[in-house]
């Protein structure tokens, strides 16, 4: 005799659940501490746990506030606008590529973000072309009163499963209309699946460095292009860190500067090829990780 009531209920079930969706915050506030997990509804403004397979666009701006990625996590976006680390945890943390270079996509750190840490590796997925989804994956650093390093994504970047393409493009530079970012970005850990890396298209010119640090042996054919025709170019003061310490072994297919910025050699570092995209002399381009040369390691260019 209930069987007729049944479709009914089901009807409010999910209504209640999209009100809960449609109210459920997507700002952290930390208010669960110590509990840091980021499926904790209290973590969060409004104190429901936004949903994290949405996929959603998440700010973080607690100061010296820490996330644990403990459970699969999906998002559009993660805008990060104070000291705060996304920590690893039991689950993964996963980013939707884009189709544009310019859009709302990826991670960004905000011009008061000043110690942002990301230690869960960084899954992309990348997807043909099919607006506005696709294989970009965008990160911006947007600090323009620092010339520390204030974005580490430490735990590497891959392929994430699901993704109908075989690899992505990464894309960072600034999205602050008119301001160059001053400050630093260290990504490190195990970086695979990388087709090209390239400035962004996106608000004002890159001023900082850009290091990728530490061993890297997937990088094989991964092109670098910097370029200054179409995107916002790095600046006189810009660096493409090739390596932390000496000990720092990369393979890179190809390395095209701009015609204003340079490359620091800190590891053990092999290009297929390495050219500017004007006039400019490539040993011109070429400097230690410090100062001058003294400090470099050792760059090996096969053509």
């Amino acid at each position: 005799m209930n069987l007729p009531y049944r479709p009914r209920l089901a009807a409010v079930l999910l209504a209640q659940m999209s009100l809960v969706s449609a109210f459920a915050g997507t700002t952290w506030d930390g208010g669960a501490a110590p509990d840091t997990n980021i499926n904790t509804g209290l973590n969060w403004n409004d104190d429901i746990v936004p949903d994290l397979t949405g996929p959603s666009t998440l700010t973080f701006g607690t100061a010296n506030g820490t996330a644990t990625i403990n459970t699969p996590v999906e998002l559009v976006r993660a805008t990060i606008s104070n000291s705060f680390t996304l920590a690893a945890g039991d689950g993964t943390l996963t980013f939707r590529g884009t189709n544009s270079g310019s859009s709302a996509y990826g991670i960004q750190a905000t011009s008061t973000a000043a110690n942002v840490v990301i230690e869960e590796p960084v899954l992309v997925k990348a997807v043909a072309t099919a607006a506005p989804l696709g294989n970009i994956f965008l990160v911006y650093n947007n600090r323009t009163t620092s010339n520390t390093t204030t974005l580490r994504i430490n735990g590497g970047i891959a392929l994430a499963p699901g993704s109908t393409v075989t690899s992505y493009a990464l894309r960072y530079g600034t999205n602050t209309s008119n301001s160059a970012n001053t400050s630093d970005t260290r990504i490190a850990g195990p970086i695979t699946g990388l087709s090209t890396l390239s400035n962004s298209s996106a608000g004002g010119p890159w001023a900082g460095d850009l290091m990728i640090a530490g061993d890297q042996a997937g990088l094989s054919t991964t092109d670098i292009t910097m370029s200054s025709s179409g995107y916002q170019a790095p600046t006189t003061t810009a660096r493409l860190v090739l390596g932390e310490t000496k000990d720092d072994d990369q393979t890179w297919r190809n390395v095209t500067l701009n015609n204003i910025m340079n490359i620091a050699v800190g590891g053990n570092i092999t290009i297929g090829a390495l050219s500017t995209s004007s006039n400019a002399t490539v040993a011109t381009k070429i400097t230690g990780i410090g100062a001058d040369l003294a400090s470099a390691g050792t760059l090996t260019i096969a053509s």
